[in-house]
């Protein structure tokens, strides 16, 4: 009996795993189409283009609750919106970061 259990709470616990792992790499690949289509799209040479489509994808990605993009030239956007560059370390200091 214990030996049955402790069976099903490994599987139990690999399901979680396997579950996990999908809705990851789910994100994962979003990610890797975004980044592809930014860098050849050539957004960030245009502050009325990335602002737009910043706004579009965050508005139509379900799977993200926030998007912030940084580029080379330290703008910073969240969900679309540039910050401004004499409040940007306060409010730099409130976002969530992932590496």
């Amino acid at each position: 009996m214990i030996e049955l259990s402790n069976k099903n709470k490994i599987i139990a616990g690999e399901n979680i795993i396997d579950t996990f792992q999908a809705w990851f790499d789910e994100r994962i690949n979003s990610l890797i189409r975004v980044s592809e289509f930014v860098e050849s799209s050539n957004l960030l040479s245009d502050s009325n283009k990335t602002n737009e489509f910043l706004k579009i994808f965050a508005k139509n990605s379900k799977e993200f609750d926030v998007v912030q993009l940084q580029a080379k030239s330290g703008d910073i956007w969240v969900d679309g919106k540039m910050l401004p560059s004499y409040d940007r370390q306060a409010i730099r200091a409130d976002l969530i970061w992932y590496a």
